[in-house]
């Protein structure tokens, strides 16, 4: 199969370096001559490769990577190391850190000004914010924890639940990192009722927010499982953490972005009303929006950041929760709060207190215990081995365990595999008697595509469906453009209509519209919100999606298609992402060599906010 082609932007764009510079490359290149027309060649490349980097996800062109190297076809090689920073330097077009200029050289990383803007910025108001530590009653929280997580026993994993919510207590800024189902809502849960208990009568003003919708739905109804699982505080806090999960939004949302505009409702000149801002899915904030957040947060205010640093960067710029696990590093809290921490939750644990770090490192907590999978899961066995890198452990896992299938067909084979889907999990939502129950089986599982477009990407795979589906239920339904049970998800936000980039509904007959064909969306808030197909924002079908649009989704049955060769987006993070998502089963389309390759290649991205938050 041809290489696929990419453009741009696009969520599966990790652009080879065999490829040509795009043409809004060699645009800056040229606008960089039209500022100075005796520019060197050497500092019109350095400005092409940087916006080629952007294009990749990388924040900045580190220059030791590209000297005295080829760069990329059509283009010169570039200078020895030395001899390129002398050259840049003595432009006019680059300014060191500071003044204003198009490009800013910051040791050996070239930066668009923007960009280094943004980086800076969110390093120095991080640094603020892990300085400071709130007042607060101790022996209030003291209580509170014991309570709160009266199931945690001494010296077992449990305690790292209980040390992240005291940690949250006593930093503004918090970041808690953990994979699925170690039980990071569980934890925001009891944090949330805890800030609430410290203040009984005046609660915190308290945002809930999350990248898209979908993650922002999830957050919600997480936080709403786990009050009805019951919580030992009193009524009025939970009545306050639940209407703060019914008010959660999405990080656009939170700032008021305006479509089309460049400035949000809260920026530097007019901060968010709120107290503590809560984020999930944290692997999903690009650079820029993090520095839109970090502007428009009071300056008594905390923050406390969700994710699993495991995941796929976002498909903007930056690997900012990335970045920020590895500044913390494993050298353990320091000794003060190690002493604070110990008095609080009255347990001992792992902390190596002699050691010094960075100041973020007394930030981190860290949950490892997965909690989601029955023992013996064939899912976590794999995703601990995705994370260690190890090729053949996943293999073995996938052959194995009871909840895994790996099939690993020829490249002739494609349509075999989706007859099979198609009939035991897309048919039974067909089926269904009531929208409600297809929104839940449709739900219950998914296909994941690695790529967009190319002969398994989703472009490919969900018009490959529709025909199948067609063959098999054609004498029954029918199917048009718009037919009984199509899946259907937005693509852009429709703030009028309330849907958002990533909604998926159903199209389904509507008893109240004569049995005419509506879209079904599900609605926390109410009956399932219902659509004329004609008034629907940018849309696509979707039997398939990609793994980067699943973030933020879980599904009891995943089936993940790869790609027939290795392709520049294959790596450990996208695989482990698209396992992770799987709830209870996985079936994994793709030979051996290519998930191999997959796992062997770490997603690494060019920054600085790493160094200048203390990590080196």
């Amino acid at each position: 199969m041809p290489t696929p082609t990419l453009s741009y932007p696009s969520d599966d764009t990790l652009l080879d370096q065999s490829l040509g510079p795009r043409a809004l490359d060699l645009a800056f290149g040229d606008f960089l001559r039209r500022l100075d027309p005796e520019l060197e060649p050497s500092v019109r490349l350095a400005g092409i490769l940087v916006s080629r980097r952007l294009n990749e996800g990388h924040t900045c062109l580190e220059l030791a990577q590209f000297a005295g190297r080829a760069s990329l076809p059509g283009l010169p090689g570039a200078p020895l190391l030395d001899a390129w920073l002398d050259t840049l330097r003595a432009s006019a077009l680059v300014a060191e850190p500071g003044k204003d200029a198009p490009l800013v050289l910051d040791g050996g990383r070239l930066y668009l000004h923007r960009y280094w803007r943004y980086e800076t910025d969110i390093a120095v108001r991080l640094s603020d914010l892990m300085a400071k530590s709130p007042a607060v009653d101790e022996e209030l929280l003291r209580d509170g924890l014991r309570r709160l997580f009266a199931d945690s026993s001494s010296g077992t994993e449990a305690d790292r639940q209980q040390i992240a919510a005291a940690l949250a207590l006593l930093k503004s800024f918090a970041l808690i990192s953990g994979g699925p189902g170690t039980g990071k809502t569980y934890t925001v849960t009891r944090i949330l009722a805890l800030l609430m208990e410290q203040s009984p009568d005046e609660a915190p003003r308290i945002a809930l927010a999350a990248p898209t919708g979908k993650a922002r739905a999830r957050l919600a109804d997480s936080i709403e499982t786990a009050l009805s699982t019951g919580l030992p505080c009193s009524e009025p806090v939970i009545s306050r953490i639940r209407e703060a999960a019914r008010n959660a939004r999405t990080l656009h949302g939170l700032l008021g972005a305006f479509p089309g505009r460049s400035r949000s409702r809260y920026h530097s000149g007019h901060l968010l009303p709120y107290d503590v801002v809560v984020v999930d899915e944290a692997s999903m904030i690009d650079l820029p929006m993090m520095a839109r957040l970090l502007r428009a947060l009071p300056e008594s205010g905390r923050l406390i950041l969700l994710g699993d640093r495991n995941q796929l960067p976002p498909v903007e710029v930056g690997a900012l929760l990335g970045d920020l696990c590895a500044a913390a590093g494993d050298a353990g809290y320091s000794a003060e709060l190690s002493e604070r921490l110990q008095v609080l939750t009255g347990r001992g644990f792992e902390a190596r207190t002699t050691m010094t770090g960075p100041l973020i490192r007394d930030s981190l907590a860290e949950l490892r215990k997965p909690r989601r999978f029955a023992a013996g899961s064939g899912i976590a066995a794999m995703a601990e081995a995705i994370q260690r890198g190890e090729s053949e452990a996943c293999a073995a896992v996938l052959r194995e365990s009871e909840d895994m299938q790996w099939h690993k067909p020829a490249s002739g084979e494609f349509e075999p595999w989706l007859a099979d889907i198609v009939r035991d999990a897309i048919l039974p939502c067909l089926q269904a008697v009531t929208v409600a129950e297809a929104l839940a089986r449709y739900g219950a599982f998914r296909i994941l595509c690695v790529l967009r477009q190319g002969g398994r990407g989703g472009e490919s795979v969900n018009p490959a469906v529709e025909s199948i589906l067609s063959r098999l239920t054609a004498s029954r339904y029918g199917l048009g453009e718009w037919y009984r049970g199509r899946p259907v998800m937005i693509t852009r936000n429709d703030p009028a209509l309330g849907l958002n980039n990533g909604d998926i509904g159903i199209t389904w007959p509507d008893p109240e519209s004569g049995q005419a064909l509506r879209v079904f969306f599900p609605n926390e808030r109410g009956p399932l919100k219902a659509f004329s197909p004609a008034r629907l924002p940018a849309h696509e079908t979707v039997y398939a999606m990609t793994v980067h649009k699943s973030q933020g989704s879980e599904f009891e049955h995943v089936h993940l298609i790869l790609p027939d060769h290795p392709v520049p987006l294959l790596s450990r993070e996208l695989i482990y992402t698209a396992v992770t998502r799987a709830k209870s089963r996985l079936n994994l389309y793709g030979s051996e060599a290519v998930l191999g390759a997959a796992i062997a290649r770490r997603m690494e991205r060019g920054s600085g906010l790493h160094a200048r938050l203390g990590g080196g």
